[in-house]
């Protein structure tokens, strides 16, 4: 249920050593000061590692970027618990120091969080298209839409926020991931949340790994992001007479004609009907539908809510 994070953390590296490391890159800064020193930045970053690193030699400020998943199992299909999480910090420093001659300063507790990106996966079975194209629909106030990958992956994002549904099993194909993890990501609906600096203070007020690293923080994050994007309301797709029975047994049958004819405008038209009618209307008519579980689309098929009981 966590996946990336990027957290900094103080680490001292004998100045000796520094040149013996594997970085793939470094270079000169010179510091906002009145002495104008010049400071040094060490980075590794290679293709297909789970872990980049920076490294700024006069702070002693140890900046990683990592895949939890990837750095214990390989793969980041399988999903992370609180014992994982211990046995994580604890690999991290030994292939710091083992590596990169890195020795910390501090408890792993204390590594300060800047971007957290939290994760769950949903077995659907040969649904997974079905689900993202439904869930394509959806609109969020201040968000942006966007499909990618021919319908492989469906995102709402704005400047500080990422959401985003897709297909586990293509994602895994199209990296050339083992047989047997291939395997193990068939049917997966893959929901993720990416979390920065101002969202995770309102877990931990100094972003510090110890209290935000851990499974309660990132299933309450998750579903609080589910419950969004409407997904707790068990949002399905559902053939014209059951949204029909639906809108008029809530609204009435002159709101219903409005909805129904709403959705099948936005099915012809798509985005481009956002400001036809005015925005402001387009999002009460979305959240109308919302709110019922009802996504603005039509299909033959049945879609079962999507079970949040393992998140709660």
């Amino acid at each position: 249920m966590i996946d990336t994070v990027r957290m900094t953390g103080d680490y001292q590296i004998v100045y000796e050593l520094l040149d013996k490391a594997p970085w793939t890159n470094n270079y000169v800064y010179e510091n906002r000061t009145d002495n104008g020193m010049i400071g040094e930045i060490y980075e590794y970053k290679k293709k297909g590692e789970a872990v980049r690193l920076k490294y700024n030699q006069n702070t002693e400020k140890m900046t990683v970027e990592v895949s939890i998943p990837k750095f214990l199992f390989g793969h980041n299909v399988r999903t992370v618990s609180d014992i994982d999480i211990s046995r994580f910090f604890q690999r991290l420093n030994d292939y710091l120091r083992n590596k990169f001659y890195a020795y910390p300063k501090h408890e792993p507790y204390y590594w300060k969080v800047q971007r957290m990106d939290v994760c769950w996966n949903f077995q659907v079975g040969e649904a997974v298209s079905d689900y993202i194209q439904a869930f394509s629909h959806i609109h969020i106030p201040r968000y942006s839409t966007c499909v990618y990958g021919g319908g492989e992956t469906v995102v709402w994002q704005n400047r500080s926020k990422r959401m985003s549904f897709y297909d586990k099993h293509q994602e895994i194909k199209a990296h050339k991931g083992s047989p047997e993890v291939i395997e193990q990501s068939l049917g997966i609906l893959r929901f993720e949340a990416n979390i920065t600096d101002k969202n995770l203070v309102r877990y931990s007020p100094n972003r510090w790994a110890g209290e935000l690293i851990k499974e309660p923080v990132a299933k309450d994050i998750i579903f609080k992001h589910l419950h969004r994007l409407g997904i707790d309301n068990h949002l399905t797709v559902s053939n014209r007479k059951e949204v029909a029975t639906r809108l008029i047994s809530e609204y009435g049958e002159s709101k219903a004609w409005q909805l129904l004819g709403f959705i099948e405008y936005k099915m012809l038209y798509g985005d481009q009907s956002i400001n036809q009618p005015s925005k402001t209307t387009y999002d009460r008519r979305i959240n109308e539908l919302v709110r019922l579980g009802i996504a603005p689309i039509y299909t033959d098929k049945e879609l079962p809510p999507l079970n949040l009981n393992e998140i709660i």
